[in-house]
């Protein structure tokens, strides 16, 4: 089983993100659906950072 967070906007274009008077998210994903956008890259980004060269097939276990 896999447990992952659900953050909201997490995949919004960086377009929609410069858009200040955006304040709605479901217009803010109309948005970028509109023009084809998604947040991959950004989110690409954030997993990069989080492991570094993507994942490497190996099972991390809270407990010893």
């Amino acid at each position: 089983m896999i447990i992952t967070p659900t953050v909201e906007g997490l995949l919004l274009c960086e377009e929609v993100i410069a858009q200040k008077s955006i304040v709605d998210i479901e217009r803010a994903y109309t948005y970028c659906d509109e023009r084809g956008k998604s947040g991959a890259k950004a989110l690409e980004r954030l997993l990069d950072t989080l492991e570094p060269g993507g994942p490497r097939e190996r099972c991390r276990s809270a407990t010893p």
